[in-house]
């Protein structure tokens, strides 16, 4: 039994029912997932065919890398940024990888207090750009 959760319904008119069965669909992590449409009434999906089922892939990719100081990933450097560096310093809440990367302001592969206050200098205007901060 598939959860209801990862179950969706389409009244198709005479044809009956679709099912699209996402359960093995997980968009957080890269890889193919198999997504099944199902008809109820018996809709065959291909000409000359018995089959009430079909199924494709979906690929699901890693996004690009993310800008540098937006570490919630709303598309703005922004208070919201500090806050989060902070509570992860603090061990408050666990970046995932894209959220560290764009945290790890000073490139030592770890947020810390320096990232912390360079977000906070790129947000007030006293700098324009990371380009300092960054390890050579």
């Amino acid at each position: 039994t598939v959860p209801d959760s990862h179950l969706f319904r389409f009244y198709a008119g005479a044809e009956g029912d679709f099912y699209i069965d996402i359960s093995a669909f997980d968009n957080k992590k890269p890889g193919t997932y198999p997504i099944k449409i199902r008809n109820e009434r018996g809709y065959c999906f291909e000409n000359n065919s018995s089959q009430y089922e079909t199924s494709f892939n979906v690929e699901v990719v890693a996004p690009d890398s993310p800008e540098k100081g937006d570490v919630t990933g709303n598309g703005e450097i922004d208070i919201a940024d500090v806050i989060l560096v902070n509570r992860a310093i603090f061990g408050k809440v666990t970046l995932t990888d894209a959220q560290s990367e764009a945290a790890d302001i000073n490139g030592n592969q770890m947020p810390d207090s320096e990232d912390s206050l360079a977000i906070m200098k790129y947000i007030v205007k006293l700098i324009d750009n990371f380009s300092s901060y960054e390890e050579e």
